[in-house]
């Protein structure tokens, strides 16, 4: 992965977007422990709009009476919905010129890193930001045994590598599905790094899941990783030089509305249905890795409309809610039965009504 200087990006930009359509992958070679993936990633600073197109379903008369409202809203003393953020970005080779297109329902979390239980995967990451970062998988040790918590930081400039195992402990378990999903982050300064946008998930599957171009060779079809996080722009790296730009009369930063305007209830970094292309087709089926970041108040009911999951531990359940919090994730999947457009969102009220929603569709 890499990391760039600051940078403009217009998310409304062909170009941008195109990069947010493809699915990246890791390039592969064969190794001594299993299969090495040998992935090129950067951390890239972008502006980007929490509410690129819409903010939910309001009229347009009296949107300023709205509770979103404090999310857009712009003008000197407040930020509006584009902050500059760090985020994680694939690469194609050790230049780091050419980036790796992203699916847009990634919205800004990083690429998928992926690996069966008995690889090696080594990360060459970039820096291309203005603070030191790392990147550290939950749940995997360093491939020479070492902790996870002795990970250096990569300094500005400077290209960091990163090898990390994937022992049989941190797979899935016989009765779970073949590939569960986990997340990694910066944990130079955990909760700068993360609001930040410095979170991506991380794909691990039983031995042999993978073909040798990270495919997988059972019968999902296609796969959707969301983070359910309350971003707060106020405790970012960026926050500073956001505030002194987006907001140059604001005078009185700790203002609770200030305060409260640069809290995003967000699904992959984005609010009020902005969040697209979580699309299968009817018969498909699908594996879904469903995260929660954040702190206390990060405590979500994931509630699918309109189709029912399968999740597999010990005992396999069928639901449509799911519960996580700040640190945790879950892997269902699902088999596509309803055509229709679905709500999918945080079932806290106020949550949802801060918009932490959007939908999926079920295409004929």
């Amino acid at each position: 992965m890499f990391a760039t200087s600051p940078a403009t990006v217009d998310p409304e930009d062909e170009g941008f977007q195109l990069s947010n359509k493809i699915r990246g992958y890791n390039r592969l070679r064969c190794g001594q422990l299993g299969l090495e993936k040998e992935g090129m990633f950067a951390w890239y600073n972008v502006d980007s709009c929490y509410s690129r197109s819409r903010i939910g379903r309001l009229p347009k008369s009296g949107i300023t009476r709205r509770p979103s409202y404090i999310f857009v809203r712009g003008g000197p003393d407040f930020v509006g919905s584009i902050y500059t953020k760090t985020v994680y970005r694939e690469f194609t080779d050790s230049t780091f010129t050419k980036m790796k297109p992203q699916h847009v329902n990634l919205g800004i979390i990083g690429p998928y890193i992926r690996g069966n239980v008995g690889d090696t995967i080594e990360i060459h990451l970039k820096n291309m930001a203005n603070f030191p970062l790392n990147i550290v998988p939950k749940n995997l040790p360093f491939a020479d045994g070492s902790v996870i918590s002795s990970a250096l930081p990569t300094f500005q400039g400077t290209v960091g590598i990163y090898k990390y195992s994937i022992p049989e402990r941190s797979g899935p378990k016989k009765d779970q599905p073949n590939c569960v999903g986990t997340i990694y982050t910066s944990r130079v300064d955990p909760l700068k790094d993360a609001h930040s946008g410095l979170i991506g998930p991380m794909v691990i599957c039983k031995e042999r899941t993978l073909n040798e171009n990270g495919q997988r060779t059972d019968d999902i079809n296609v796969e959707f990783a969301t983070a359910y996080f309350i971003i707060d722009e106020n405790l970012s790296h960026h926050s500073t030089s956001n505030f002194a730009q987006r907001a140059p009369g604001r005078v009185n930063v700790k203002d609770a509305d200030f305060v409260e305007s640069n809290q995003y209830y967000s699904i992959n970094g984005l609010i009020y249905g902005n969040l697209i292309g979580l699309d299968m087709r009817i018969g498909q089926r699908s594996a879904w890795y469903v995260f929660g970041m954040g702190m206390e108040d990060d405590i979500h009911t994931v509630h699918f409309h309109g189709q029912l999951y399968i999740r597999n531990t010990e005992l396999t359940f069928r639901g449509d809610v799911l519960e996580v919090f700040a640190g945790t994730y879950e892997t269902v999947e699902m088999e596509a039965y309803n055509p229709g457009t679905w709500l999918y969102h945080c079932h806290v009220s106020t949550h949802v009504i801060n918009g932490m929603e959007t939908v999926y569709n079920v295409l004929p």
